[in-house]
């Protein structure tokens, strides 16, 4: 068991890979706003935020699917609470307006 196998570290990963995934998709985004080459309109009501954040958390699978393959099953353990919190958050922000 290595020093990164345990369920702090795979909370921490969990809490920053997504965390950062957002804030670069959602700078890449205004970049792409400043230069005028996205359009104008919207698809519909908070489109981009929702799906920049369902990316962001989809993220959370690769993290997995890296953790599997080295073996680390406590860090997959702890990957899965974060990644919890935040489709719950996400289904509370944004799932009722969907529904």
């Amino acid at each position: 068991m290595t020093a990164r196998n345990t369920i702090g570290y795979g909370m921490t990963a969990g809490i920053a890979l997504p965390v950062v995934v957002f804030l670069l998709l959602h700078g890449l985004f205004a970049a792409f706003d400043a230069a005028g080459w996205t359009s104008g309109i919207p698809l519909s009501e908070n489109f981009r935020a929702r799906t920049i954040a369902l990316v962001a958390l989809a993220s959370n699978a690769i993290l997995l699917q890296r953790f599997q393959k080295r073996r680390m099953w406590q860090a997959m353990r702890g990957v899965v609470f974060p990644t919890f919190v935040f489709i719950v958050l996400w289904m509370w922000v944004y799932g009722r307006k969907l529904l």
